[in-house]
């Protein structure tokens, strides 16, 4: 997002030490938790953390390219409260980013302030459990859309609000019946993203076959409303089938495969992810995730992507990783060269300077290739300085 763009003052960043933020945080979450008051028990969790990050294309464009150092200040505060049969969870986190010009220039503006807040609860009734979950973020396109149209040249922010509610009863010591529905609400302010509104039902019925493997067969169905004349309302009806076996006590395999149908097209998603230790402080992951996909150009997208990585603990306080996905993705029923292509590979290295501190180096680099745009590729580096300190009662 370039300066030129931004509404400007000579607002000066607000200065609050460590210590300061420290007490705001352990006030939010007596006031979330207040333990005299249920009797309950509550954890939570203040996080501060600072990075730097360098791109030499954050917005993926083909030509006239122009890099960018941002500074970010994060503050977040985990926390959850339990009492018999309910429990409640929080989570607040809030981005206060700025590029090296703007920090130079005294810049600052609304949109420089990122911030994500979920809740999240759930009741058990015995052989039965209701959990329900709000969810609200603020941030902007570069951040967001790499993930859908891949199209980051815009100045817009986007803001999600959603909302889930599931319930899942367990009908004997095989069976369990389990219904879910979520809804999410997108805006964007600015540029030519499109708003959109998508409710998705889905119910399934399932068996553990054993003490390690559970299949459970489903059917869904959603309902993409787009905030605009020029685009039409869209529905899938989808049946799949998942599958969930216990390698051992903290390794698990987990796959879903289904067909579906959106406005007359027939396609066909899956869902694959795997993670075990292969060796002594070596982790291995692999995933495959294909579905059709609510998109802000106002459309069903389907994507499909593969994805795999290894961790390894080199020392005892040093950990390096490297992670590598591919994704390709259209929209549903277009015909000729409609595929955006994309691939992202992320060395780090994390070091863990003690309980409350942690540090680390990331890598990243990305490769875009549009049918229209041609190809972009883009190179970061961020250094991330976290600190955490854990509260318990």
């Amino acid at each position: 997002m370039t300066v030129s763009n931004r509404e400007k003052s000579c607002t000066r960043w607000p200065g609050r030490s460590r210590r300061g933020m420290l007490r705001v945080g352990l006030t939010v979450a007596a006031g979330i938790f207040p333990a005299a008051a249920f009797g309950g028990q509550w954890t939570a969790n203040y996080s501060s953390l600072v990075s730097a990050t360098y791109n030499d294309n954050p917005s993926l464009a083909t030509e006239d390219k122009k890099g960018r150092t941002d500074f970010t200040v994060n503050r977040a505060i985990d926390g959850e409260y339990a009492k018999d049969r309910y429990r409640i969870g929080v989570t607040g986190r809030a981005n206060a980013v700025a590029s090296k010009e703007e920090i130079a220039n005294r810049i600052f503006s609304a949109d420089q302030v990122r911030y994500n807040l979920d809740v999240n609860g759930e009741y058990d009734f015995d052989t039965s459990v209701i959990a329900a979950a709000f969810g609200l973020g603020f941030d902007t396109v570069q951040n967001t859309e790499f993930a859908d149209t891949g199209n980051l040249a815009s100045d817009a922010t986007r803001t999600d609000v959603k909302a889930s509610l599931s319930y899942n009863r367990q009908l004997n010591e095989r069976w369990n019946l389990n219904a879910s529905d979520n809804i999410s609400v997108v805006s964007f302010s600015g540029g030519n993203s499109i708003g959109s509104t998508n409710n998705s039902l889905l119910i399934g019925l399932g068996h553990a076959y054993s003490e390690r493997l559970t299949i459970t067969p489903s059917i869904g169905y959603s309902r993409f409303e787009p905030d605009s004349k020029l685009s039409k309302p869209s529905n899938t009806i989808r049946l799949q089938v998942g599958g969930d076996y216990e390698l051992s006590e903290i390794d698990r395999l987990g796959a879903t495969l289904g067909v579906l149908r959106t406005d007359g097209n027939l396609g066909w998603s899956a869902l694959f992810d795997y993670s075990q230790e292969v060796l002594e402080g070596l982790v291995a992951s692999a995933n495959v995730n294909r579905d059709n996909i609510p998109s802000s150009d106002g459309n069903i997208r389907q994507s499909t992507g593969f994805g795999g990585g290894v961790t390894y603990q080199l020392t005892e306080m040093t950990r390096v990783g490297f992670v590598a996905n591919w994704r390709v993705s259209s929209q549903v029923g277009a015909t000729g060269s409609a595929d955006t292509t994309q691939l992202t590979m992320t060395p780090s290295i994390n070091w863990t300077l003690n309980e409350e501190w942690r540090a680390s180096l990331n890598m990243q680099n990305r490769r875009q290739k549009q049918p229209t745009d041609g190809t972009a590729t883009s190179r970061s580096m961020t250094f991330t300085l976290d600190y955490n300190l854990p509260l318990e009662r």
